[in-house]
């Protein structure tokens, strides 16, 4: 099931302060276009030295079947693969995915329906790996009805992997719950225990969901998204709003408020957290700070809750473009630092639309740098750089894409991981160094 295998660095050094590292090769010329093998939806440590993310590739060369779906570990000073799954012979379509690491590198918590310990499993279920022991737990357990099945997703680690968020229509405190209610939920690992942070029924409504939750590094806070109303406050269905909860209170706070500009239908999304719980950023096309902003234009917000104030970051607007957008935020744990990606042309560089690139925000100075070229080595204007995850500081950012960003020929529609790095030298601050 586990194994380890040494793969080259694959470097392209944009300056004498940073560099991009390609650290898959998916490639398989035995496989058609229509049906690209695909390396993506990493997850970072906190130091930036441990990448875990899912694959279809073949990474290790033993025949990995392309309908299987694998969670992988890459070390970078050990420039080392560890594959954490192995795929299910006695399963049709065996998938594990969708993987976060703890900060402190020492586990991995993702989505797997592969019966691991042999139970007679065959569902989706979050299943913890720690690092050093290559030992693999199932931490959820629910009990289905006859031909029902629960979904699980959106896995958020807190910086020690002892608390885990995550989002499920499940009923894991046998309080009789529907299914297709999705909820927000907080496992205690020590614990083995369960907290329903939402109730989305509440007030007696249907079709509302709570979703995509991110836990603080700390573990004392937990983001996400919902459009139900949980206050008695007349939210509307379908407007989706950042909530905030504490766990030693048990408290939920509203953290944007649609209706305070124009619109119906508006989304606030995608929601990521600094470390202390502090800085909360997200994606909206809401108009939060009643600009007359139309809805549609998806743009990176940040709240700041100490400030009690919004900060629009970007302006997918800018130099008369319509139809661009800003998403997928996620924030650096000394919450300096916010990570996205986006096809907007937000440096004025005449960039064309559709072609999505990783961005990165420094709050500090108050500077937009655009990471990546989707279109250098390339002739098509059809390529993406995607997910972005960050460590602890700005100094490492993770990705998944399809340009050819090292020249080693990746072609459309074969997405890669990716690993940037830099150097942090601003005045009063210090980052990560790399050799």
């Amino acid at each position: 099931m586990h194994g380890s295998l040494s793969v080259p660095f694959l470097l392209c050094l944009s300056s004498a302060f940073c560099q991009t590292i390609q650290i898959t090769d998916s490639m398989d010329p035995e496989v058609p276009i229509a049906a690209r093998r695909y390396s993506a939806h990493p997850a970072i440590s906190g130091d930036g030295n441990l990448i875990a993310f899912n694959s279809t590739a073949d990474l290790a060369g033993d025949g990995q079947n392309i309908s299987h779906i694998d969670v992988w570990l890459y070390n970078v000073a050990e420039t080392a693969l560890t594959r954490v799954t192995g795929s299910g012979a006695n399963m049709l379509s065996p998938n594990s995915k969708r993987p976060d690491i703890s900060a402190d590198g020492h586990f991995v918590a993702f989505l797997s329906n592969e019966d691991f310990l042999d139970e007679g499993r065959d569902r989706d279920d979050i299943w913890l790996y720690e690092v050093a022991t290559t030992g693999l737990s199932r931490l959820t357990d629910y009990t289905l009805a006859e031909n029902e099945r629960a979904s699980i997703s959106g896995i958020s680690m807190s910086g020690d992997g002892k608390r885990i968020a995550f989002v499920s229509d499940g009923d894991f405190k046998s309080e009789g719950r529907e299914a297709l209610f999705d909820e927000v939920w907080l496992y205690n690992v020590d614990k083995t225990s369960y907290t329903r942070l939402t109730d989305v029924r509440a007030n007696g409504l249907t079709d509302r969901d709570a979703f995509q939750p991110r836990i603080s590094r700390n573990g004392e806070y937990v983001v996400f998204s919902s459009d139900a109303d949980f206050l008695q406050d007349g939210r509307r269905n379908e407007d989706d709003e950042i909530w905030l909860y504490e766990v030693e209170t048990a408290t939920l706070t509203p953290i944007t408020d649609i209706r305070s500009g124009a619109g119906v239908f508006r989304e606030s999304n995608c929601p990521s957290i600094s470390g202390d719980g502090m800085r909360i950023a997200f994606q909206s096309d809401a108009d939060l700070l009643q600009e007359g902003r139309p809805d549609g234009d998806v743009e990176i917000w940040l709240y700041d809750r100490m400030e009690d104030e919004f900060h629009r970051i970007t302006d997918a607007r800018a130099n008369g473009a319509t139809n661009r957008d800003s998403e997928q935020p996620r924030m650096s744990a000394d919450g300096r630092f916010i990570a996205f990606e986006s096809d907007a042309d937000l440096l004025s560089e005449d960039r064309p639309d559709s072609v999505t690139e990783i961005w990165l925000y420094d709050i500090q100075e108050d500077m937009l740098t655009r990471l990546t070229d989707s279109l250098s080595n390339v002739e098509s204007t059809f390529r993406d750089c995607r997910n972005p995850a960050i460590g602890i500081t700005g100094s490492f950012i993770c990705f998944d894409g399809d340009a050819d960003l090292v020249g080693t020929g990746v072609v459309d529609g074969e997405f890669e991981t990716f690993l940037f790095q830099q150097i942090l030298a601003a005045p009063g601050y210090s980052g990560f160094v790399i050799d």
